[in-house]
Order: structure tokens, then sequence, then C-alpha cells
């Protein structure tokens, strides 16, 4: 060590390789003047003149010792990171997998019938729009998005004249058939994972919160989602074969506030939509 005492050569050191293991030999009896040097260079054990060799082996266990617990804690990271990215991963394909699922489903009723697609679409605008000014968070958002999207899937297997919905214009069979899709739906989403959280509120999407709807559920036993698309889907059913008649739809509606429409969803759907001009 020309030109440097031990600290100096040990302080180099660690400036180059700070993951070498340091031991400082010493004659010096009261080592607390240089305590803290000793620490900001990396110091982790002393050993004073003349050493004994039981004293030599402790400290060379000791560093043994850490060196396979620093290297199995790095080895634990490395596993850590590689599951990090695994589950980065899965997580990006588990979202592209159900982004396509519904892409799927959304092709699948467009070549089944357009005015199911159309009239899903419309709904599914109206309730995102309705979402996000009740500052709802990405994920509800997300999901009562996709609800509405998918909300009249099973209605494509149903005769053409159905797809209107009116009730008016089917047979006793048709109609029986027809108040059963909600629930259809419902059980065709409940099988696929990533969307049975959706079950739920795409079976209870014609209740009422009076108890007079397809299945008499009512009030605080509705989805709230599912009150969302209740209101957002008979709008769009009502302007759309009652064409440019959109504030005469507000206004009609208005008549079943608390009735077909939760009171406070509906306030905030109407203000919405009195501002559009149509």
């Amino acid at each position: 060590m020309p030109g440097m005492n031990g600290m100096q050569f040990l302080a180099t050191v660690n400036e180059q390789f700070p993951k070498i293991v340091k031991v400082l030999f010493t004659g010096a009896g009261d080592l607390s003047s240089i305590h803290t040097e000793m620490l900001n260079i990396g110091i982790s054990h002393h050993i004073g003149k003349p050493w004994q060799k039981t004293q030599l082996n402790l400290v060379m266990n000791s560093i043994f010792r850490e060196i396979h617990s620093a290297r199995k804690l790095e080895l634990m990271n490395d596993e850590l990171d590689l599951l990090k990215n695994d589950r980065d991963f899965l997580s990006q394909k588990l979202l592209e997998c159900k982004a396509g699922t519904v892409t799927a489903f959304r092709e699948l009723i467009q070549l089944s019938s357009s005015t199911i697609a159309n009239h899903c679409r419309r709904t599914s605008i109206l309730v995102t729009n309705l979402a996000r000014r009740l500052n709802k968070d990405r994920e509800f958002v997300e999901k009562v998005q996709t609800a509405s999207l998918l909300h009249d899937l099973p209605l494509i297997t149903y005769p053409g004249h159905i797809h209107q919905g009116l009730e008016t214009y089917m047979s006793e069979i048709e109609r029986q058939g027809y108040l059963k899709h909600p629930e259809i739906c419902a059980n065709l989403l409940g099988n696929i994972e990533d969307f049975n959280t959706m079950a739920e509120i795409v079976r209870y999407h014609h209740e009422n919160v009076d108890g007079s709807g397809f299945y008499g559920i009512s009030g605080d036993d509705l989805p709230y989602e599912s009150k969302m698309i209740r209101i957002c889907d008979c709008y769009d059913e009502e302007e759309t074969y009652n064409k440019n008649a959109h504030h005469s739809t507000l206004d009609y509606m208005k008549m079943f506030r608390g009735k077909w429409f939760d009171n406070e969803l509906f306030d905030e759907f109407y203000e919405m939509m009195s501002s559009y001009n149509k």
C-alpha cells in the first residue's frame, strides 16, 4: 500500500468495489474516533492485533453467512422481478383477451341485427356519459359500458320483429320468451370469468325501482348499474321509435321518476340530456 494507510486503502477499494466485504486489521485499542469513517467506507468487521485463530474463524464465518444471505436475497429479488414481469404480462394478456371477447360479441350482434347493435351502442354511449358525469372511476365506467354493450345479446336469436322490443306487437308466447332475455344474457356472461361481475347488472336491466319490471325486483335490491342502464335503455328505445321526439321523450320518462327510474339517477340523466339540442 505505497503512500496510504489501511483506512485509505479500504476507502479506495470501497469506491471501486463497494460490494466487497472489508475487514480492518488494526493494532489500535480504541476505534471510537474512526467509527463513523469505518461505516462510511463499508467496513463491516475489524480484528485487533495480535489476533487469535478463534477470533479470525468467528469473523470469517460471519462474513460467509453475510455473503450467503446477500446472494440469497439477490436471487429472491431476481425471482420477484421475474414474477412481476410475468404478472404484468399476464395482466396485459387478460385485458387483451377481454377486449377481444367484447369485440367478438359486438361483431356477432352487428352481423345478426343492426337494430340491436345500434341500440346497444347508443345505450352504452349514454350510460358511459352518465357514469362520467357521476364521477365514477375508470373500472366502474368500463364495467357499465361493457354491460350496456351486451345487455341485449340474446335477442339476436329471436325473430326480427322482436328486435325492436315492442311488446305490443308480440304474441303471448313471444312476449314470454322476450321477458327471459335479461336472465339468458346474465347466465351467458356468468360463464365467462372476466364478465361475471356484469351478470347481475344485465339480469336486472329491465327492472323498475317500484318492482313493476320483468322479475319484480325493486329498490335497493337492484344493482346501481342496472338502474343506470334502465334509464338509458328506455330513453333510446322511446326516442328511436318516436323520431325527433327528444324533449317529449324526456317529458314522458319524467312521469315515471320514482316509479320506473331511480330519482337521483334520473335527475342527473334528465339534466344531462336536457342540454342536448336534437
